[in-house]
C-alpha cells in the first residue's frame, strides 16, 4: 500500500491510509462469513486511529497538487455517503485557518520590525492602535482578493498517477502566485514540475 515511494509523506498516506478504512467498511457492509467478527473488531480499532488522524492527513492531501478537494470529497463520500460534505466542509474550515494563521504570523513578523522603528522614533508614546493598518490591509484583501490558497484550489489537479515533487510545487505556487496576481494572471504553467 505505501511501496509507492521509499518515504511516504502525510499527503501519500492518506491515500493508502484510506484504502484500508474502505476496505475496511467494504467488508463489514459485505455478506456475512467467517471473518466478519474479526473484520468489525479491526474496523474499531482503526476507526479511533482514523478519527485522530483524518483531519491533518486530509489537509496534507489537499495540499498535493494531485488530489486538492475534489479527491478528498470522492474518498469522504465513500466513506460516508451523503454526511461526506458535512467532514470536507471541517477540513477545508481547518485547511483555510492555518492559512488565515500562517499570513497572519508572516504579516505580524515583517510588521514587527517595522513597529518597533516606529516605536524608538515616538519616544515612549504608545498608540494602542498601531497594528490597525495590518490588521485592516488582511482584512481588505482576504475579502476583495482571492488568498494565495484560493488560487491554488481552483488550479487544475494534477493526474492522480503521476509523480510529482509536491515540495517544489507548493514553493513554485507560493513564489509564482503574488507574482500571476501583480500581472492579473489567474492560471499558471506548472506543466515542468511534474516527471
Amino acid at each position: 500500500m505505501f511501496t509507492e515511494t521509499r518515504f511516504p509523506t502525510s499527503n501519500v498516506y492518506f491515500k493508502g491510509v484510506w484504502k484500508i478504512h474502505n476496505f475496511l467498511l467494504d467488508a463489514i457492509r459485505g455478506p456475512e462469513n467467517f471473518m466478519t467478527g474479526m473484520v468489525k473488531e479491526m474496523q474499531l480499532e482503526f476507526s479511533k486511529y482514523w478519527s485522530e488522524y483524518n483531519l491533518i492527513l486530509s489537509c496534507a492531501a489537499i495540499l498535493d497538487p494531485r488530489y486538492k478537494v475534489k479527491f478528498i470529497e470522492y474518498c469522504y463520500t465513500k466513506l460516508y455517503g451523503i454526511d461526506a460534505q458535512r467532514y470536507v466542509g471541517k477540513i477545508v474550515g481547518t485547511l483555510y485557518s492555518l492559512f488565515d494563521e500562517y499570513m497572519q504570523n508572516s504579516v505580524c513578523s515583517s510588521c514587527a520590525t517595522g513597529i518597533s522603528v516606529v516605536a524608538t522614533n515616538i519616544s515612549d508614546v504608545k498608540d494602542e492602535f498601531e497594528d490597525y493598518k495590518t490588521f485592516q490591509s488582511t482584512r481588505f484583501q482576504t475579502q476583495e482578493e482571492k488568498s494565495q490558497l484560493d488560487l491554488y484550489l481552483e488550479q487544475q489537479s494534477y493526474d492522480l498517477n503521476s509523480e510529482v515533487d509536491v515540495l517544489r510545487v507548493l514553493e513554485f505556487m507560493l513564489n509564482e502566485i503574488p507574482r500571476a496576481i501583480k500581472n492579473g494572471t489567474r492560471h499558471f504553467d506548472h506543466s515542468g514540475l511534474h516527471n
